[in-house]
């Protein structure tokens, strides 16, 4: 994954560094905004210090980045939708310790992974992600849940969804979602009825109704 870095006095020609503790400096690229890209390095789960170091090797202050686990989801909702696209998937993960703040769930970059290709994937901003407090076994869990719009295949199919809190590590197990054909009406009876309304049922006929709820 990529990381940005914002702050004052970031600016300035020739090669800027990423400092991540324990790891070899990564160079870094000035974005259009006035901030710094550079790559994460790999690194095993727990909390590094990370600075930046100017062209002329000027070293920022120090700040905390968290190396954390892929996010392992455990449910899905709705499991299926038409082939179209555009249904509002809800993916729920597994609680993690309710230390890990809200914030940081927010201002990650969360994506979610439809099938295998990079192609498919879609992503999450910040208002598409709930943060819930659970009580499990006495300990208080942070319980998070990302709603993510389904993109359209081409034929009805099943598919593996995943999910990403940095837009690349995609979760390791993944969920099942089912792609079905749109419902289609063929007919209707009665075809005809009163132009003020009433009581008298209507039957619709055609393909794909038993997915709709």
């Amino acid at each position: 994954g990529t990381l940005r870095v914002a702050g004052e006095g970031l600016h300035g020609d020739g090669e800027w560094r990423c400092v991540f503790a324990g790891s070899p400096a990564q160079p870094a690229t000035m974005t259009a905004g006035g901030e710094l890209e550079c790559a994460i390095p790999p690194h095993g789960e727990g909390t590094v210090s990370l600075h930046v170091v100017s062209p002329v090797g000027y070293t920022s202050n120090h700040v905390a980045f968290a190396y954390r686990a892929p996010p392992e989801p455990v449910a899905i909702e709705p499991s299926s939708g038409p082939r179209t696209g555009g249904t509002l998937v809800h993916v729920t993960l597994a609680p993690a310790p309710a230390d890990e703040s809200a914030a940081a769930h927010h201002l990650a970059r969360w994506a979610c992974l439809f099938g295998e290709s990079d192609a498919d994937v879609t992503r999450v901003d910040a208002s598409a992600v709930h943060t819930t407090q659970a009580l499990d076994d006495g300990a208080v869990s942070a319980v998070v849940a990302i709603s993510c719009e389904a993109p359209a295949v081409p034929a009805a199919t099943r598919v593996a969804v995943r999910v990403a809190s940095d837009g690349a590590h995609f979760s390791r197990a993944p969920l099942a979602f089912d792609y079905h054909e749109p419902p289609t009406v063929a007919w209707a009876w009665p075809a005809l009825g009163s132009a003020v309304g009433g009581a008298r049922n209507v039957t619709l006929h055609g393909t794909g109704f038993a997915y709709v709820a």
